[in-house]
């Protein structure tokens, strides 16, 4: 009886990828965004053109990342905002190169000053510890 219970509530496999993901939305809502997010990507194809063929799914993964993610932190950060999901999730998708490469440039600094950023942590936490 409970587990009949548990695949009405949750019987398709949408609900478990979105459970897994951390999506609070519900599913129409979130498939509607999901497709606003694509949309929305792709227009930035014109702003961004692509070198190859690959980079048109690069560039659908990275508005599903950035759309699904961003969403959920944006309402869970806003909890009382009214806005819509899909129009987080479009305005996501459509900034969604320009957050990936921000985040990349980040990610690039970072190591090239690995050494120097874990030896400024070692060395405040060694100082920290002397009383």
């Amino acid at each position: 009886m409970k587990k009949q219970m548990a695949t009405n509530t949750v019987g398709d496999g949408l609900a478990w990828l979105m459970l897994a993901l951390g999506v609070t939305f519900h599913p129409h809502e979130y498939l509607g965004g999901l497709f606003f997010a694509f949309g929305c990507a792709m227009l930035t194809r014109h702003w961004f053109p692509e070198k190859t063929n690959s980079e048109v799914w690069f560039t659908l993964l990275t508005a599903f990342l950035v759309s699904t993610f961003g969403s959920t932190v944006f309402f869970w950060w806003f909890e009382g905002s009214h806005l819509p999901v899909q129009t987080v999730m479009a305005v996501l998708g459509l900034f969604s190169r320009v957050i990936l490469a921000v985040l990349m440039e980040i990610q690039r600094m970072i190591e090239v000053r690995k050494s120097e950023i874990a030896g400024k942590l070692i060395d405040r936490r060694i100082d920290g510890d002397k009383p």
